[in-house]
């Protein structure tokens, strides 16, 4: 699940530690070069200036640097405010214990602003739901054109939700995922992974597996034969049979929809989705 990336949190990848490093802003010219990321080539860029909320967690440092790779201004906006990609510019800022004109200071100057931002565990619909339609008001306001939001894959959703001790983490979800298509109805994109793997080593909480184990499950839950087995199987095991999708397809989904030319209204949704929308 998507929830490696917390903000406001215990679990939280972003602390308040407000150190900053800072990168010559790049000229449109210059942002709309082809730069070539770690997992790909990314397309030309129209966006010149990116906001990644949850900048620092585990599928926020990711896309700040395939942005970073693509040519984009970026800003990785955290609790923590620091961190190790070259040529991003780090903030300070918490969207539930901060002021609204806090953040919307710390999005000022983005054309688009991506939320990685999600909790499991603890306040999740807080963590989830609250802080996210708190992101999404203050872009909004910070005068953001695009919104691109990290969210739960449907198949993760209609298969768990219900059951108990998730409902918060889903109300959340779906809280922001509201706020996002309501606030920037024409031009917003909801990417939606289900397990994400990557890294160098297994983690529980929240779980995750490496990238080498990852890909081998991937590989395994995607082959034909396992395929089939899964589009005729009900409910949750139907769930243990979907692949997991790797972080760096996710991200390079969401650089996918953040340098898009055209305003539009999008969802990512799945695995199979994802990894095909990053591989273009």
């Amino acid at each position: 699940m998507p929830c490696s990336t917390v903000m406001m949190h215990k679990q939280a990848v972003h602390h308040s530690v407000p150190a900053r490093a800072t990168s010559l802003r790049r000229s449109p010219a210059s942002c709309r070069r082809t730069v070539r990321s770690a997992r790909r080539t990314p397309p030309p860029v129209s966006a010149t200036s990116v906001a990644v909320v949850g900048g620092t967690g585990f599928v926020g440092s990711e896309v700040t640097k395939q942005l970073v790779a693509a040519g984009c201004d970026v800003k990785a906006v955290s609790r923590r405010g620091a961190g190790d990609v070259q040529g991003a510019t780090y903030v300070a800022a918490d969207a539930l214990a901060d002021s609204k004109e806090a953040l919307v200071d710390a999005l000022k100057g983005s054309d688009v602003v991506v939320s990685c931002v999600g909790t499991i565990g603890g306040d999740d619909l807080a963590g989830n739901g609250t802080a996210n339609v708190a992101i999404v008001e203050a872009a909004k306001e910070a005068g953001a054109k695009r919104f691109v939001y990290v969210s739960v894959a449907s198949i993760v959703k209609d298969n768990v939700k219900g059951l108990g001790p998730l409902d918060a983490y889903f109300n959340g979800k779906e809280a922001a995922e509201a706020s996002v298509t309501s606030t920037f109805a024409d031009n917003h994109a909801i990417v939606r992974p289900s397990f994400i793997f990557g890294g160098d080593q297994f983690n529980l909480t929240p779980p995750r597996v490496p990238t080498g184990y990852g890909k081998g499950v991937a590989r395994l839950l995607s082959s034909g034969p396992i395929r089939t087995i899964a589009n005729n199987t009900p409910g949750l095991i139907k769930l243990t049979l979907e692949p997991p999708v790797d972080v760096a397809a996710v991200a390079g989904a969401v650089v996918k929809c953040v340098v898009a030319e055209e305003a539009s209204a999008r969802v990512v949704d799945g695995t199979e989705d994802i990894t095909k929308l990053a591989d273009e």
